[in-house]
């Protein structure tokens, strides 16, 4: 709806710098998505709605009065918010996560701190204010966020609200005074960073670790791409083989019992060199760079504070995060860009007559085909949703019909295949699973290849799948478990013993009864081989 109003009472498009870079990346973009696999609807209309997004709000002129206004949307915005996560602690509203009481509307503690931490800058704004009123808000505002923030237990959150109190000091009428203290003692404040980080990365080890493992797979995926990337959906779908061969190559590795399933890197800039290689980098670094400059140069600075702090929250986050998946995280992101975007030097902005006309009609067709593509694709999520759900004896047969909207979805293919596997139709789940190793392939997927290739007769291809499962996640039991039946299957009694012995002496998780029961079953397995080599 904003672009439409733009488009209908904007008699100049702005064309900035910082604009047109953004657009160079776009374009590149483009050209990946003829020249690769291509990406998943819900990815396409992701980056489509974020790209309108940061162009609609990038023409609008942000003066002194609107700035404050938007401020003050934003800050009652994260208060609410608090509030949800506030309730959810006090089990007043309901839990989205068993583990965790404070997720507002997100679904783990990360999303709610990552975007409360860059809502807390523009609370902070308003307590510099000679207004009581305005200064008592602002207070308020910024004390309930940073509660719910460590509320929450998110090492990402504390790690952000940090920067943002250090930067709003040093706005403040000492900050003279804390400018020298800070070029006197400059070696305080790294020793303190250095203890907040050890200390972050103590306070939860396992998921620290599991991170550096992540990170490490991610970089080697990197290298293997680096000049142009994977493509928008190459993560999800190369990720997990990577950590296979990694733990190929160091099966006594400490990670080991920390694997599991991943679709994220934990890193959004890494991320972004993993899809889009070193030639999206330096798009990347080009916006960036401008954007910086744009900030630097601006003459508005007080006022433009909260938006310089907010952006360095999400950039902090995105190194130990994914705040981008998050719908919310990402407009307060792209307000941020667009308001900083709008000081930036405009080098195209007159258009008048037909050309305005033109432009119009060329904007709304686009705007209308975005939507109606919006439109099905949702209804064809909504077809699936309820076939899922459905107790339908036939329910394989209903996806057929949507391949033409989600064909490039990994988890719907993986769906699809799952259905067919329970109805038996072996060969057709194969069929769909190999297409849906192109945009998704993890644990799960390779169990489900291994077992239609062993109820298919192909042993040689199941055990590979097996192999490549129990890599991917060398703490999970049941692919060995599998293992021992194909082996026994084959008469390979060495391959029998040496995988028996390997889950009788497996480091259990997470308990489970269906743990016990093949650790308890491989024991009696055991037994069983050894009275045979004594009767022999």
């Amino acid at each position: 709806m904003l672009i439409f109003w733009i488009l209908s009472h904007k008699k100049t498009i702005i064309i900035s710098k910082s604009v047109l870079t953004a657009g160079s990346f776009v374009f590149y973009w483009t050209i990946w998505q003829f020249c690769s696999e291509g990406s998943s609807p819900s990815e396409r209309i992701m980056f489509l709605s974020l790209l309108l997004l940061y162009i609609a709000y990038s023409q609008h002129s942000f003066y002194r009065k609107d700035l404050y206004q938007l401020y003050s949307i934003v800050s009652f915005s994260g208060v609410c918010m608090s509030c949800w996560g506030i309730l959810q602690y006090l089990n007043l509203v309901e839990i989205y996560h068993l583990k965790y009481p404070v997720t507002g509307n997100f679904d783990n503690p990360a999303g709610i701190a990552i975007f409360l931490g860059a809502i807390l800058p523009f609370s902070m704004f308003f307590i510099s204010s000679n207004e009581k009123r305005i200064k008592l808000w602002g207070i308020f505002s910024s004390c309930i966020l940073t509660g719910t923030i460590l509320l929450s237990g998110s090492r990402t959150g504390v790690l952000i609200i940090l920067p943002a109190y250090l930067l709003a000091f040093c706005q403040n009428k000492n900050r003279l005074r804390f400018q020298k203290f800070i070029r006197r003692f400059w070696w305080l404040l790294l020793v303190a960073c250095i203890f907040l980080f050890i200390g972050l990365y103590f306070w939860k080890i396992d998921s620290a670790n599991g991170r550096i493992l992540i990170w490490t797979c991610s970089w080697n995926m990197f290298l293997d791409h680096w000049i142009i990337g994977t493509g928008e959906g190459g993560f999800t779908a190369n990720y997990m083989s990577y950590q296979a061969e990694y733990f190929r190559q160091n099966p006594d590795s400490i990670f080991s019992i920390l694997a599991d399933n991943v679709q994220t890197p934990f890193n959004e800039f890494l991320a972004f060199a993993v899809q889009y290689g070193t030639v999206g980098l330096c798009f990347f670094g080009l916006f960036i760079t401008r954007i910086i400059q744009v900030y630097g140069q601006c003459n508005q600075k007080a006022i433009l504070h909260p938006v310089g702090t907010s952006l360095l929250a999400i950039a902090i986050a995105s190194c130990f995060s994914y705040p981008l998946k998050y719908p919310l995280i990402c407009l307060i992101l792209m307000l941020n860009l667009a308001i900083l975007s709008t000081k930036d030097k405009c080098i195209f902005q007159s258009i008048t007559g037909w050309k305005l006309n033109v432009f119009r009609f060329i904007g709304y067709s686009i705007c209308i085909l975005f939507l109606s593509w919006t439109f099905n694709w949702i209804h064809a999520e909504r077809k699936w949703f309820v076939i899922t759900y459905s107790r339908s004896s036939d329910r394989w047969k209903k996806y057929h019909d949507l391949h033409e909207w989600l064909g490039k979805d990994g988890m719907f293919l993986y769906n699809h295949a799952a259905a067919l596997h329970r109805d038996k139709q072996y060969k057709e789940s194969l069929i769909v699973l190999t297409l849906c190793t192109r945009y998704f392939n993890d644990f799960d997927v390779q169990l489900l290849l291994a077992d239609n290739y062993y109820h298919l007769g192909n042993l040689y291809a199941a055990e590979c799948c097996y192999l490549t499962a129990a890599r991917m996640c060398p703490n999970r039991f049941l692919p060995l478990y599998h293992l021992v039946n194909l082996y026994e299957l084959k008469g390979d009694r060495k391959m029998v013993e040496k995988t028996v012995l390997d889950i009788k002496n497996k480091k259990v998780k997470v308990p489970s009864i269906i743990i016990d029961d093949i650790k308890d079953k491989m024991k009696q397995k055991y037994n069983e081989l050894l009275l045979e080599k004594d009767d022999f």
